[in-house]
């Protein structure tokens, strides 16, 4: 949930949330490296939407962020140019998120 925030932002955090993600590798118990992925569905809240339709949408999105491939974000009803800040390479034109242990 995120309130007050508009389409752009949304979108915004979302492609930092998947790269966040993504340039993190964990080490799993037999020492091997592995990296997740995150696909994010987003929506914004209609003017008198019913409470049963906004998370039918937001699952409807996840699932077209799961079908267009990994660490992608579907955001429905809202017009992706809406958060076209981001590089070509798909990661946000924004600074990392911070180590935990920097927080």
């Amino acid at each position: 949930m995120l309130p007050g925030a508009d389409p752009g932002q949304i979108g915004t955090i979302a492609e930092r949330l998947c790269a966040g993600v993504a340039e993190r590798p964990f080490e799993l118990p037999d020492g091997t490296a592995s990296v997740a992925t995150v696909s994010v569905g987003a929506v914004v809240a209609l003017p008198d939407e019913d409470a049963d339709a906004l998370p039918m949408r937001a699952d409807r999105a996840l699932y077209a962020a799961k079908h267009a491939g990994r660490n992608r974000v579907a955001l429905d009803g809202i017009d992706p140019a809406a958060f076209a800040d981001t590089e070509p390479s798909g990661a946000p034109a924004l600074p990392p998120f911070p180590a935990l242990g920097e927080r």
